[in-house]
């Protein structure tokens, strides 16, 4: 028996979607009308630039934080960005791996993952949270931990998430190359690691050679990506 809904009971608690109509209309305004950038992209289809893995956070949407337009990325958004090792005949793996396919005959040749500092994975994952519903997910960034636990000696949980924040991305990137749509297209396309830096509004960008995050500077982000293997 399928449970009725009480919409008038939701709706008492459910925020004003006033709010969503309203940036619709703005959106619309800017990209509909005569040769409005919808209309060509409905004509003409979609060739994004990029694939962008990120967190489910809703601070840290790539189209806000890059000011992108329509058409400009594809989005994989799973909680702390967590990517899975890939596994053969896994639902998972097959679903990320038919994104990054598709991804690619579609033209992408950059794919970014982009973690971000008070992340709530790696919160969890530093202090061993126990949500029964959360849990189970976040095994997947045990691996990280792992390596952010290495390199944090001390038993500092802040300072323990702070550095899985940055093993997430690192381990991203090493997962990533497993997936057959990657390796089938080594030398085609460019990966890099990201980080998003609430607090000083800032980039960091994985620097493969030696682990270390650095901060980038609009001028200098097209002369660092890295392909190949990583070695982090």
């Amino acid at each position: 028996m399928v449970r009725a809904i009480n919409t008038n009971a939701t709706k008492k608690n459910m925020p004003n979607k006033d709010t969503l109509l309203k940036g619709f209309d703005r959106f619309h305004d800017e990209n509909y009308g005569e040769g409005g950038l919808m209309q060509t992209l409905t004509r003409d289809g979609q060739n994004p630039d990029f694939l962008i893995i990120s967190c489910m956070d809703s601070r840290a949407a790539p189209e806000t934080l890059f000011n992108l337009k329509p058409g400009s990325c594809f989005t994989h958004r799973p909680m702390g960005a967590l990517i899975q090792p890939y596994v053969p005949d896994s639902r998972s793996s097959r679903e990320i791996d038919a994104k990054l396919t598709f991804s690619i005959q579609q033209g992408v040749r950059d794919i970014i993952v982009l973690g971000h500092t008070h992340c709530g994975a790696a919160i969890g994952l530093a202090s061993n949270a126990d949500d029964p519903h959360i849990k189970p997910w976040l095994e997947v960034g045990k691996s990280a931990l792992k390596r952010a636990q290495a390199k944090t000696p001390g038993g500092d949980t802040e300072a323990l998430a702070r550095e899985t924040e940055k093993q997430i991305v690192v381990t991203g990137l090493h997962n990533l190359m497993e997936y057959p749509a990657v390796e089938d297209n080594l030398g085609k396309i460019s990966m890099s690691g990201w980080l998003f830096d609430m607090e000083q509004g800032q980039i960091l960008e994985l620097d493969v050679d030696t682990g270390e995050f650095n901060v980038q500077k609009r001028d200098e982000a097209d002369q660092i990506k890295k392909t190949g293997t990583f070695t982090s």
